[in-house]
């Protein structure tokens, strides 16, 4: 809104304009901002269609449309609750919003799909409203629970990361929480008031031929791998070791993988003693080969002259000042627009300003979007003697220029310019009755000025300001000349206790824990190598070397840092997740046991995760963790609604096997569509249908992988691991075995 109304004054001055010159909004980040949410918008929009889609394929238009009806509601009181807490409509809230998309309807499908299977069987609708719905009460409110419990531990992250990702899960306990009182108290009603009794083939519509044929395949298959479970079980352990061996040879740790820039900076840091008109000289060079970027390439160029960004190892680092330093910002179209990458255009770049006469003075970075965090590479020596400390950061920097794909290295380390030191001999100041702070007081008010008195007229106040003359002030022998009283009040020449040295100041001191701090920089070329690659590398160079210090200290910060912090918030609030799931299984079930078989679905969620990594060629990052910890709780809803009818057909008897496989075969339909309803909202994200989202892409590759793989294994191997549970409980695990390995050996 602030950029409409700025470009409706900007467009009262294009009159007005010389020939050739328009009004460009190059830092408009509006722009960037609506590309983004159209992105997501679109993404939505087509996973929107696609659960529609799903539903009336598995269930019928009827009950397809009914069970919809809670997509609006969920979204409508998500973003009435999303303005209650102050939290806008931005690119992570529209994410979470999609990946809650598919799973807003799974408790409304379990409820519909129980329901019309209890009108098939001949019940009054109202009456099969009524008990369907309350049969699966408790397993819906759990599956629910665990899903929320596996997104509210990011809420305690902590990190840059985990200030940044704290909205998707409270966005997605919103949609959740609605969904499910939409499911129990108002989508009852709806199926009592609008469905009808039918016939076996009319709920499941024109499906019914091809679903049957589905439950009968799927009930055979099942059938022999419980009749060879223990075997199942070591197969899939067996897959999974191969997979975590293949991902672990083949993928890299990335934090945010294959950003995208559209802003880039040419730091100029001449002599301490440079004029700014030089500067200015100096940078119309590189600032030319900035304007000569073909024009679907090059948006805007803007110098800075006395000031630069400062180089501390963080994305926004601050600012410095002095007459020595400048700054050349370019700004790129869009990447989707252009058809070199920022880091080809980059690339092209830094090889010209190096072969320029005075390229040295001059260094190139990169202003990156997303999450912040700091450079790809940032080493920090501590220590007390700046000698040592540029004499340890240089090696640092002649370390990483040799290794493969380190770029734009830099320290922080400034000179200062030239000045003049007041050397104290304290023995002949104490002869004196002089101390140091009396001394440095004097020349102090001498050189600086001090307020002598206030001068007034009228209501007018004006500081009477006392201090030597210019005259005085320059001559290098005069500031020797200047009295200093004692404590007796005797005026004691400088020079009597005194000398001066001309030397070369600093231009500015860091600190890091107290110590005194150079910090080293660099950037990582995309694809050549990756920040957890070299910071290793050169923590593995340096630690030998710095045994000769042991006052010094050399500490790895940036992305590296933050990585390292992140993982270890993200693993505890996976833990935590963990629990959470646990303890609510635990007590939907009232038992100890079944929540850890339950919770096997997890491992075979991290085996898709991993194959799905693999396939698409990305790597493992905050995100795609990210999307395990969400899996966590999305892929034992199944399980748990599965668990439960298996629970109630053998406590109501019969043949083991014959008990499960029907159990199993009753729940095959809910449990694939609450699957794919899931996998299919998020698929236009994870396959970049409309364009990739580089940030939220590899979280959605997680999900639909990790969801994909563990719903056909949930119904498969948990059935399997369910009589194995049942063996060892009742004691046939050793006949079993023992029958089989007969029946092999003969």
């Amino acid at each position: 809104d602030i950029v409409k109304d700025i470009k409706k004054v900007a467009s009262s001055f294009e009159p007005r304009l010389p020939p050739g010159a328009e009004i460009v909004f190059a830092n408009n980040n509006s722009v960037h901002l609506k590309k983004r949410l159209n992105l997501l918008y679109s993404n939505g929009l087509f996973g929107l269609i696609l659960v529609l889609v799903s539903l009336f394929i598995f269930i019928g238009a009827r009950a397809a449309v009914i069970t919809a009806l809670g997509i609006p509601v969920a979204f409508f009181a998500s973003i009435l609750l999303m303005n209650f807490f102050d939290i806008t409509i931005n690119s992570l809230s529209l994410f979470g919003l999609i990946i809650v998309l598919g799973m807003i309807v799974d408790d409304a499908i379990i409820v519909a799909e129980n329901v019309y299977r209890y009108i098939e069987q001949g019940l009054p609708v109202k009456e099969a409203a009524l008990i369907g719905s309350q049969e699966v009460l408790w397993p819906v409110t759990a599956s629910v629970a665990t899903t929320i419990a596996a997104f509210m531990p990011m809420l305690m992250m902590t990190g840059p990361l985990g200030k940044f990702m704290g909205i998707i899960p409270k966005v997605v306990t919103f949609a959740l929480a609605a969904s499910l009182w939409e499911a129990f108290f108002i989508l009852p009603s709806h199926l009592a008031e609008f469905s009808r009794p039918v016939r076996q083939k009319a709920m499941r519509g024109n499906a019914s031929t091809w679903f049957v044929s589905l439950q009968s395949l799927y009930a055979a298959l099942l059938t022999k791998l419980l009749l060879r479970r223990y075997r199942s079980i070591f197969s899939i352990a067996g897959c999974g070791i191969v997979i975590l061996v293949l991902a672990i040879a083949t993928l890299d740790v990335v934090l945010f993988p294959n950003q995208e820039f559209d802003t880039f900076l040419i730091k100029a840091e001449l002599d301490p003693s440079t004029k700014i008109e030089e500067s200015e000289k100096l940078c119309s060079i590189p600032e030319k080969l900035l304007l000569d970027l073909p024009p679907e390439e090059n948006l805007s160029v803007e110098t800075n002259l006395g000031m630069k960004t400062a180089n501390l190892g963080l994305k926004e680092g601050g600012y410095e000042y002095a007459s020595s330093f400048a700054q050349i910002k370019s700004r790129l179209t869009d990447h989707q627009v252009r058809k070199r990458t920022g880091e080809e255009i980059l690339a092209n770049i830094r090889d010209k300003i190096a072969a320029m006469k005075n390229g040295h003075l001059f260094r190139v970075d990169k202003e990156m979007g997303g999450p912040p965090v700091g450079k790809a590479v940032a080493v920090r020596i501590l220590g007390d003697d700046f000698q040592v400390l540029e004499m340890l950061s240089n090696k640092v920097m002649d370390e990483l220029s040799k290794i493969k794909g380190v770029v734009d290295i830099e320290d922080n380390f400034r000179p200062g310019k030239e000045e003049l030191q007041v050397v104290v001999d304290e023995d002949k100041a104490a002869l004196y009755n002089l101390d140091v702070e009396s001394i440095a007081n004097t020349i102090q008010y001498a050189y600086k000025g001090s307020i002598a008195t206030k001068f007034r007229d009228a209501n007018d106040e004006v500081d009477v300001l006392v201090k030597f003359d210019a005259e005085t002030r320059n001559n290098r022998q005069g500031i020797l000349d200047i009295k200093i009283p004692n404590s007796d009040g005797a005026m004691i020449p400088l020079k009597n206790v005194a000398a001066t040295e001309l030397t070369s100041g600093y231009g500015k001191i860091r600190r890091y824990d107290e110590k005194r701090v150079i910090t080293v920089t660099a950037n990582i070329e995309t694809g050549v190598n990756t920040s957890r690659r070299v910071n290793l590398e050169i923590k593995k160079i340096m630690e030998p070397y710095m045994q000769r210090f042991p006052d010094y200290i050399l500490k790895l910060g940036g992305e590296y840092e933050d990585t390292e912090k992140s993982m270890a918030s993200m693993f505890q609030a996976f833990g935590l997740a963990i629990l959470l799931i646990y303890m609510i299984i635990t007590c939907t079930f009232k038992s100890f046991i079944q929540p850890f078989m339950l919770m096997f679905t997890i491992p075979l969620a991290v085996m898709g995760v991993l194959f799905g990594l693999i396939v698409m060629r990305t790597p493992i990052g905050m995100m795609s963790f990210l999307g395990i910890i969400a899996l966590s709780g999305i892929v034992v809803n199944d399980s748990i609604v599965l668990i439960d009818f298996i629970n109630r057909r053998m406590a109501e008897g019969g043949d083991r096997i014959s008990v499960i496989v029907d159990a199993s075969k009753t729940r095959l339909r809910p449990i694939l569509l609450t699957s794919i309803t899931t996998i299919v909202g998020l698929i236009p994200l994870a396959l970049g249908i409309f364009g990739k989202e580089r940030m939220m892409t590899p979280m959605a590759i997680s999900i639909v992988w990790g969801l994909s793989f563990s719903s056909i294994l949930t119904l498969l191997i948990i059935p399997c691991l369910y009589a194995i549970v049942d063996d060892i409980k009742n004691g046939r695990w050793k006949k079993y075995i023992t029958y089989k390995y007969i029946t092999y050996n003969n």
